[in-house]
């Protein structure tokens, strides 16, 4: 089975134990965006209804449909259309990359894993940033020649604006040298452009990353070089999984096809799974249980401990530990922890 996610038995992993965690929640984040596009009340709120004012051309089958709305006054309603259809698309696109990226990494061909993230990190997602910075204007360079809209022709100074914006508008830790350099530095030993160029190219020739004589790209790679790239794909790409989520929720809330409690949910169980992982030891039951939060079979007060927040964030439940009722992450009883931590952040 094509399972993403690591539980003990899983006879298919091919990475050490220390990484599931983080492998783990990794998942759970991707699957907090696949959610989106398998929503049933999303996609219906993605079709547009057109309301013509005098009846169409019988032959409409056989013309283009945008072209015929926006000549005929109904460009608004070819907008929306398009607004929805792209960011779908680009969304479906991103996360087709990162399914085959982390069960790449998974199955131990890190090679194909960090070659795999180019395209959704370095295009899919500065789109994404772009559409959420300034829709209307992407829409308009969308409708003209390709070179407007090509996202490997944004200016750096372009970049670094749509991408402070993002930032600004996120919940996760994700610094501007992570989210900006980290990505598109081309001098940068570690930047994704720079690995995911040496995973495609057996051989690369510039200054900082050349390859080095009698050696080729990712080829000849030993126990300790493998531990770095694992190291390196969990540690330092990891974090961009809560800030996809950021970003294309963001989006789906701007187009008003979620609420802002679903968003508020998914920023909050993100939240969570990076305080999970900080190096501060956390006391969660201290922070959690003045919040008096119950049951809601039996109303005793559920246990918050780092326990209990583990398998929260990794199994996405948590359990009353007198009747054992189990408590979806995205329970509405939940909620007051989420708005709490999130709250916390922006102070």
């Amino acid at each position: 089975m094509d399972y993403l996610f690591i539980d003990n038995g899983d006879d298919s992993v091919r990475i050490p134990k220390e990484f599931w965690l983080t492998h783990n929640l990794m998942v759970r984040n991707y699957d907090l965006i696949v959610s989106l596009l398998l929503d049933e009340n999303i996609r219906n709120q993605m079709s547009v209804k057109v309301d013509f004012n005098d009846a169409p051309p019988e032959d409409i089958q056989d013309v283009d449909i945008l072209d015929y709305l926006i000549e005929n006054g109904y460009e608004s309603s070819a907008n929306i259309f398009i607004r929805n259809h792209l960011t779908s698309a680009l969304v479906s696109d991103l996360c087709g990359f990162m399914h085959q990226s982390i069960m790449s990494i998974k199955r131990g061909y890190l090679t194909v894993g960090m070659q795999l993230l180019r395209k959704p990190l370095l295009e899919n997602l500065l789109v994404l940033e772009k559409l959420n910075f300034d829709t209307k204007s992407f829409i308009e360079d969308f409708k003209e020649d390709p070179k407007f809209y090509d996202p490997g022709k944004i200016s750096d100074p372009e970049k670094e604006k749509i991408i402070r914006y993002n930032l600004s508008e996120s919940y996760t830790n994700l610094t501007f040298d992570i989210a900006y350099n980290f990505r598109f530095d081309k001098n940068r030993f570690n930047s994704i452009y720079t690995i995911s160029n040496q995973a495609t190219h057996l051989v690369t020739n510039r200054h900082l990353h050349k390859t080095e004589k009698m050696n080729m790209n990712f080829i000849f790679s030993e126990n300790q070089a493998r531990a770095a790239q694992l190291e390196y794909y969990y540690n330092l790409v990891g974090p961009f999984y809560g800030y996809m989520v950021d970003v294309i929720y963001q989006l789906f809330l701007k187009y008003d096809l979620i609420t802002p409690n679903q968003k508020i949910k998914a920023n909050g169980i993100c939240l969570l799974r990076q305080l999970i992982q900080s190096e501060s030891k956390i006391n969660f039951s201290k922070i959690i249980s003045p919040l008096g939060i119950k049951c809601i079979q039996c109303q005793n007060a559920l246990s918050f401990s780092n326990d209990d927040i583990l398998n929260l964030v990794e199994y996405c439940e948590v359990t009353c530990r007198k009747c054992n009722s189990r408590h979806s992450w995205d329970s509405d009883v939940l909620d007051p922890i989420y708005k709490l931590l999130l709250r916390g952040l922006k102070k």
